[in-house]
């Protein structure tokens, strides 16, 4: 706890020293997107990024229902120590073969995954611009429905808007792995201060697994997975079909308001329905039909930002209600070199699951639990390559049964070089 205590406490007093070292003002919505951006060296047309992550992970391990047994549908591996370590390396390829034709991936390796997939393409894609607005992406890329589509097209850099290193719970459910996809959309201009946008996919679609809200791999959820089959060129199989559309307001440069609904049809697999009857205690059910429908908000006001996400989800008979509210102040210092810019973000996360004829919170079954969780996040720009991230995730799980809660509440703390 000192140690959590200390580095908290140093991020906290350089924040406030950069704040009344020189002028802060809020910046428009460009600027916004600054902090967390990559630079990029290359000639012409040919780029590549470098993201290096270093971190301290401080874990709240737990022991009473740990699962360190694991059962037929996972596994979990409670850690309870802290540790430092060199977390990712991402090389970011991008090639413009004209104003219209782009390429973008993001090429990950990691220092300790359990599984084989130590490296592996999380993104690669490329996009078509088209006229009147349109755009065509082919390739590994996230749902439409995360964050990084509500800004339009024509500024998109790539980056992920999230601002934080967890993701959160409806991300960690449904948009945090990318999927083989053939992307479509438009942003379209209705008048001098509002815009119209819409997207569509046409995917391979993702299957049903499980994964952690923390580092520490325990108590997970039930998650939209990328499976190695997800990234195979198929024609067969159950595809997943989506549409979303929504309205962009533009009062100004640092004034925006934006909506965004969606909807997402597919069917379960008999692989995902096997899966759902091995970590669901009691499910047996052989109902297929599975689709998701959402609503993501945005607000940006100068420096301030609001979002907001609401996903209902029905995974055979099975449904999901996940949803965040998240606010953040961005505070700009134009005129200096080193510390200009810091984030401040809190995020309130929630998570439903019922199956349908079970009892909700099943205690053998960490899949069933409803959730709540808190993030407190700080980022401080050090240098235009350096980024210094603090994160506090407050867990509230309902295990059921006569445990009333578990602990697994984590801080982060990290270096993040970005060129």
């Amino acid at each position: 706890m000192r140690v959590i205590f200390n580095l908290g406490w140093m991020a906290f007093v350089v924040m406030v020293s950069v704040a009344h070292a020189q002028q802060v003002y809020f910046p428009d919505r460009k600027e916004a997107q600054a902090l967390g951006s990559s630079h990029i060296l290359g000639y012409g047309g040919l780029s590549l990024g470098v993201q290096a992550e270093t971190e301290y992970l401080w874990p709240q391990g737990d022991d009473a229902l740990a699962f360190d047994s694991g059962n037929a549908g996972y596994f979990s591996d409670n850690q309870t120590h802290s540790r430092l370590r060199l977390h990712k390396l991402t090389l970011v390829p991008r090639v413009s073969l004209s104003e219209k034709i782009k390429f973008y991936g993001e090429l990950e390796a990691f220092s300790n995954r359990s599984d084989e997939e130590t490296t592996y393409f999380r993104e690669a894609h490329i996009s078509f611009l088209g006229p009147w607005h349109f755009f065509v992406k082919l390739g590994l890329e996230d749902r439409f429905i995360a964050p990084d589509f509500m800004v339009s097209h024509e500024v998109w850099d790539d980056g992920p808007r999230r601002w934080t290193e967890t993701y959160p719970i409806s991300g960690v459910s449904f948009w945090k792995d990318e999927d083989l996809a053939l992307l479509a959309g438009g942003d379209h201009p209705i008048s001098q201060s509002l815009d119209f946008f819409w997207r569509g996919s046409f995917a391979n679609g993702l299957s049903l697994g499980h994964d952690e809200l923390t580092r520490n791999e325990i108590y997970p959820i039930l998650q939209d997975d990328r499976h190695l089959r997800n990234i195979s060129l198929d024609v067969g199989g159950n595809k997943e079909i989506g549409a979303g559309a929504g309205f962009r307001a533009q009062f100004s440069n640092a004034h925006t308001m934006s909506v965004f609904g969606f909807y997402n049809y597919s069917k379960l697999t008999p692989q995902d329905i096997t899966y759902l009857s091995n970590v669901i205690s009691g499910y047996t059910s052989q109902e297929n039909q599975n689709f998701f429908m959402g609503l993501n908000t945005e607000l940006n006001w100068r420096g301030f930002n609001v979002f907001s996400q609401y996903i209902y989800a029905k995974d055979g008979e099975v449904k999901r209600q996940a949803y965040y509210v998240q606010p953040s102040l961005l505070l700009y210092a134009a005129d200096r070199k080193y510390f200009n810019a810091m984030r401040f973000l809190y995020r309130w996360n929630g998570l439903g699951v019922r199956a349908k004829g079970l009892a909700s919170n099943i205690q053998a079954s960490p899949m069933t639990w409803d959730r709540t969780t808190h993030t407190l996040a700080t980022s401080l720009r050090i240098y235009k390559f350096l980024e210094f991230k603090n994160e506090w995730n407050l867990h509230q799980e309902n295990p059921g049964g006569s445990t009333k809660e578990v602990h697994n509440d984590e801080f982060i703390s990290q270096l993040r070089l970005a060129f």
